[in-house]
Parts: structure tokens; sequence; C-alpha cells
């Protein structure tokens, strides 16, 4: 028997049909592109001596990451750098040692840069009383400036994340605050070890509003075992009705061969390539029907949010922490197992806790390993980024920027999309007058379109490190 066609939302509230023609490409393994070169290229090998150099030719403003690791436990889908503990002594000598690394790091610009953005992700932030949020927050605030209009995030979990906790973060000039859901049909949240009800996400989200947050986002997760489309259609209708600012839907990657605790998941219950398809789509659907405007991939917002303007305007960037409207090109991150990207590379901080506090305890920055950037690698930087953010790159401004021919700069590249079984000939991506377009049917498979120009991990000859595009 045939199995039925794909529904898929477009951005107007059309519903179209994806053929099966493309779910070998949903299939195929690429990154997510957060940033170019992707953490697959990352070597060991680079010192505090590099990482204190790079940092002393910073000149303009950057945007600040700061990493929490902690959690009281480990939901079983996972696979973020992560400490799960329910004695808090270790997360607060944690506490401690990032202060360190913060005065270490400012240490060694040539002075105060300015802080545009600042985001706290995890881990569960929250996991930390509002007294030691105070404390820290002091700490980095102490060596770094920060813009009078700076945009400041936390990621929160609603399961521990108290009026006292939303409070304090007013307090500290954290205007946006994203909030962790995955999924509320209970026999998802029973599988992957986070009972959560919509009731606590909605109080979270009421309290934020009252207390003045400019934003109030919801993250979400398709793919996850025991997902059905009746249970995200489920999960979606309160999702609309608390109306965050902004919403992203991530796709679960199941890889029990790197994340160990995702061993805790019968690989029966994940639902396969067609079925996520599916999951994401209704999801897309219910949004767009919703109002919301897509925003690169995997993220909606309002009309109204900054974010659906400068989308509307193709001024959206892309980095680690996310889709933002802000041009700063330096992000500077702190925290174990914490990637910073700088103009002359990319670098990460040390995984283990242990090998954390041994650096800081020499002198030392605690990185481990990165990636040099080239003028190959921002000529490609730039393609994958506009990719990523418009779903289209105009050759003009390439050559532009670079001051090169992007026909001839990349001809291997544009014979290889042009084949008659290449990306243009399946419908995926389209050549316009200007340049190059990824299909709007064929939204979730950008990154596939990315992976084209994707130079470092095609000549590894290795599976890159990412995630199928089924999400």
């Amino acid at each position: 028997m045939k199995a039925p066609p794909i529904l898929t939302g477009f951005g107007n509230g059309d519903v179209e049909v994806v053929e099966d023609r493309w779910l070998d490409e949903a299939a195929r393994t690429v990154p997510r592109y957060t940033s170019y070169p992707t953490a697959h290229a990352f070597v060991p090998g680079f010192t505090s001596e590099v990482y204190a150099d790079w940092l002393a030719r910073i000149e303009g403003p950057i945007a600040l990451y700061v990493h929490i690791p902690f959690c009281i436990e480990r939901c079983a889908y996972c696979a973020c750098n992560v400490i799960a503990t329910k004695h808090r002594d270790a997360a607060s000598a944690y506490l401690k040692l990032l202060g360190r690394e913060v005065l270490a790091v400012s240490e060694r610009l040539k002075k105060k840069v300015c802080v545009t953005r600042m985001h706290w992700g995890g881990g569960t932030p929250t996991y930390y009383t509002p007294a030691e949020l105070r404390l820290a927050v002091q700490a980095i605030r102490g060596s770094f400036e920060f813009t009078e209009d700076a945009e400041i995030s936390i990621e929160a979990d609603p399961r521990v994340t108290t009026i006292e906790h939303l409070r304090m973060l007013r307090r500290l000039k954290f205007n946006r605050l994203s909030i962790g859901v995955q999924d509320f049909a209970p026999a998802v949240q029973a599988m992957i070890g986070r009972i959560q009800s919509a009731e606590t996400t909605r109080r979270v989200v009421r309290n934020a509003r009252a207390l003045g947050f400019d934003s109030v986002n919801l993250d979400l997760v398709y793919g996850l075992p025991l997902q059905t489309e009746r249970r995200i259609a489920q999960t979606m209708e309160p999702v609309v009705e608390m109306r965050p600012d902004r919403i992203a839907i991530y796709g679960y990657a199941h890889l029990p061969e790197r994340v160990p605790n995702q061993r805790k998941i019968d690989p029966a219950t994940v639902p396969g390539v067609r079925l996520r398809r599916r999951l994401e789509e209704v999801a897309r659907k219910r949004l767009v029907e919703a109002g919301y405007v897509e925003v690169g991939l995997d993220h909606f917002a309002l009309p109204t949010d900054p974010l659906a303007k400068a989308a509307k305007q193709r001024s959206v960037h892309r980095d680690f922490m996310g889709y933002t409207t802000s041009r700063d090109s330096t992000l500077v991150a702190v925290g174990v197992s914490s990637i910073s990207e700088l103009p002359q590379g990319l670098i990460q901080n040390v995984k283990k806790l242990s090998a954390y506090e041994r650096a800081l305890d020499r002198g030392e920055l605690p990185v481990e390993k990165g990636c040099r950037t080239n003028a190959d690698d921002l000529i490609r930087r730039h393609v994958i980024q506009r990719l990523m953010c418009d779903l289209e790159v105009r050759y003009e401004e390439v050559e532009r920027a670079h001051a090169i021919r992007f026909e001839e700069y990349f001809k291997e590249e544009l014979r290889e999309l042009r084949v008659p079984d290449g990306l243009i000939a399946r419908e995926i991506a389209r050549e316009t007058p200007v340049g190059l377009t990824v299909e709007p049917a064929a939204r979730s498979l950008v990154r596939n379109v990315c992976y084209v120009f994707d130079r470092r991990a095609r000549q590894s000859g290795d599976p890159p490190a990412g995630m199928s595009s089924a999400g």
C-alpha cells in the first residue's frame, strides 16, 4: 500500500503535499549549522595562550554566553552537557569557578568591552537560588559593561522556577525568558522523564508577563518517543493559548551511541522519518494558523516581535544562542563546554568540571579544542548564514562582501546542485535571477542545501556531527 503524502504548512497558511521522494534527504545526517565551521571541525591542542591572544584583539561589542550545567535530574532525551545532582555543594562551588573564569577572561581584554546580549543556558540556570543568581550576575557585571538596551535572557525550567526567581531576574535586568516545554502529553513526559503540566508552565508565563519581561518564549521538541500527530496537536493548543512571543520547535536527535542516557528510551518508540515530518508539520501548521511568522528553521515569532520584523527585512542572524536581531559578531562564552566564536575562530572550553577547576587553578583559561577560520570559511559562513536565516542567498551580496565571483568560486557546488538528480532538479532548491533559494515546501531541508557549501564536513569524509534533516 502506498504511504500517504506528508502535509506541509506554509507561511501563508496554505497546505501542500510533500512527496515521499524527499524522505531520503530528510533522513540524511547533517549539522545543525549554529556555526560555521561546525563543532565537527574542532581539533585539540588549543591553548590558554592562543585564546588570550584572540581575546586581546577584540575591539567591538560582544555577546556573552554563560553555561550552567546543573539539573536536579537528567531527562532521558537530553543531549546537553549537564550534571544531574540534588547535592548543591558542587553547584555552589561551580559559581565560584565561573566567577574566576569571568575575571580571567576580562583581564585579557585590552579594555572593558560592551555586552549587547547575554544568555544563560544549561542545564537549568534556575537550579540556583535567587540569591546565588544575584551573586553570579554581580560578578559578571563587575567585569563587563552592558549597553543600556542589552538583551539579557535565561532558560528556565517551570518545575523549579519560582516567583522569587522571576522577581530577582527582573531586578538583575533579565528581560527575556525561554521556558522549556518539550511536550505536554503525559505518555511522552513519562517516557522522557520530565513531568510538567501545562498549568505549571502557564503559571510561569503569567508571572513573567506580570513582572514585565519583554519577551517570553517556549521551547518544544518534536520526534520524541511516543509522540503522535494527535498528541502533538493537543500540546499545541495550550502553547497557542499562552501566546508566547517566540516559539522554537527543535527536532529530537536519537543518538544513544553518543548520548548514554538516551539508552533508557526504547528505540521502537522513537518516530521514524515519515512520522517526524508529520509531527513537525502539525506543529508548524497550527502556529501559522495562530498568526505566528516562521523565522529561519524551527523558529516562530509573533508579527509584532522584533525577530519577525527582522526576518521580513532579511536582517536576522544566527549563532550558538539561536536566531537574533543583533549584529554583534563576537561571542564570548564562559562555563564548562561552552563555545566562543571570535574573528580568528571558534574555541571550546573543557567539558569536565574537574578539568575546568584544574585549569583555573593553574591560572589558565580552561579551553581544550577549537578551529581557526580562514578566508574560505568566512565566505562559506556568509552563504550558510543567509540560507539558515532567509532560506535564500543572493550572489551579489556575497560578491560585494568578499570580492569574489560567486559562479566561479562555487562552480563545483553549483554544478552539484544543478545535476539531473541534484537538489534543484528535485525541487528542494531553486535558482532565481539574484541567487539561490530554498523552496517553501522544502523549508525543513534547508540544512541539506547548506551542506553542499560545507567544504570542511565534506572533505573530512566522516559523518557530520549533527542530526537527520527530519529534525
